[in-house]
């Protein structure tokens, strides 16, 4: 795994880009090749067994990301999120001094 990490990862950003992205998929593809590593029979290199793992699992993962709709999607394909009640402003909440009184009835 030491010798495959940085590939696996250099893979998966130049693929995908966003960052977040890409280390998601490559602890997927990391995942695959440690499954995988009773498979592999010694034919070509490690590294390039392991490249061909992270691409294949890689672009899977693009392909599952696409086809489900993010949440902020489906949120805001909404009809009623335009008619919902307004938020409270979190300043609301805050403490506010008392306005001082003329006259303190102090016993």
């Amino acid at each position: 795994m030491r010798r495959v990490v940085a590939q696996v990862r250099a893979v998966a950003r130049a693929l995908l880009g966003h960052q977040a992205d890409a280390d998601d998929a490559a602890q997927k593809a990391l995942l695959e090749i440690l499954a995988g590593a009773r498979s592999y029979r010694g034919d070509g290199s490690v590294e390039a067994w392991a490249r061909r793992i992270a691409v294949r699992t890689v672009l899977r993962h693009v392909r599952r990301e696409r086809r489900q709709p993010s949440a902020v999607t489906q949120v805001h394909d909404e009809p009623d999120c335009l008619h919902a009640p307004p938020v409270a402003s979190p300043l609301e909440d805050l403490p506010r001094s008392v306005p001082p009184t003329s006259r303190c009835r102090c016993a």
